[in-house]
């Protein structure tokens, strides 16, 4: 009898994680139009619809984290290694943040209800940010 219990409660506990893992996925992807082209990684992606997704296998992880970002008119898969974080302020809702150098962006920052993941920045960035020697400026969009 005792074993039976102890089974059931197993198999409770179970349950109950793989909903709260379930319902904390849907926290870590958003949708996202962006009116502009935008840099992610090495790649140049067009002005549209996104889903941005933060990888919850390595969210957690001592090295960071990675999104995937992708079109939702298309089947293309982008991925950038970023930074895991928790911002100090409680927010209500989920963003990104891109760098903007003159009329080029790039994403530098996916914030989704108080979990913040810092986008890497990468070489082309760099490069850009020195060559053009203009102020960066951030552009914040709101994500559903």
């Amino acid at each position: 009898m005792k074993k039976n219990i102890s089974f059931m409660a197993l198999v409770l506990v179970v349950g109950l994680s793989c909903i709260a893992v379930a319902s904390a996925g849907d926290v870590n992807t958003l949708r996202v139009k962006v009116p502009f082209d935008f840099h992610v990684g090495k790649a140049l992606l067009p002005a549209g619809s996104y889903i941005i997704q933060i990888d919850r296998a390595t969210q957690a992880s001592a090295t960071g984290s990675r999104l995937v970002v992708r079109s939702t008119v298309g089947t293309d898969r982008h991925f950038v290694a970023a930074v895991p974080g928790h911002s100090l302020e409680l927010e209500s809702g989920a963003q990104l943040v891109f760098r903007k150098y003159d009329q080029t962006y790039f994403l530098s920052k996916v914030s989704s209800y108080g979990m913040v993941s810092e986008v890497i920045r990468s070489k082309a960035e760099k490069e850009t940010a020195a060559r053009l020697l203009v102020p960066q400026e951030d552009v914040t969009l709101p994500a559903e």
